[in-house]
């Protein structure tokens, strides 16, 4: 099954990358658009196991290597 990891700054963090994107784009006149965060996606295929089981590795992952659970917040959604 097909997973779609979502892992951005948390929302206590300054975001440069963030800033300097909303800065760029008010620089192109756009003045609307407040408040812009940057994040990642990574996505994978994960095979052999059931949601729960996929959803527990996932986790244990996370915590490891994929994203930095001091900085990031992450979400997850399976796509059959």
């Amino acid at each position: 099954m097909k997973v779609c990891l979502l892992a951005k700054i948390k929302t206590e963090i300054l975001d440069p990358q963030g800033k300097a994107l909303e800065a760029s784009i008010h620089r192109l006149g756009v003045e609307t658009i407040r408040n812009v965060r940057v994040g990642k996606v990574i996505e994978f295929e994960i095979e052999g196991m059931t949601k729960e089981q996929a959803s527990t590795k996932i986790n244990e992952l996370c915590e490891q290597i994929l994203i930095n659970p001091l900085l990031e917040d992450v979400s997850y959604e399976f796509k059959d």
